[in-house]
């Protein structure tokens, strides 16, 4: 079967999804650190409903 994708291509998607992991990992670290405090979100509007809310309900804020 050939391959889906050019071994380059493949390589963008790998370097892409490590990105995307370590900006997610970032995300979460700061939430749950207290540096980025329910405060400071609530003053996003996009934030201030459900986002925030589910923040809370997983814990992620403190």
């Amino acid at each position: 079967l050939p391959a889906a994708l050019p071994p380059r291509g493949m390589a963008a998607v790998v370097a892409l999804g490590g990105v995307a992991v370590g900006a997610l990992a970032y995300a979460l670290a700061l939430l749950r650190l207290g540096v980025v405090t329910a405060a400071d979100l609530a003053l996003v509007p996009q934030l201030a409903g459900k986002p925030l809310a589910w923040l809370r309900r997983f814990r992620l804020l403190r």
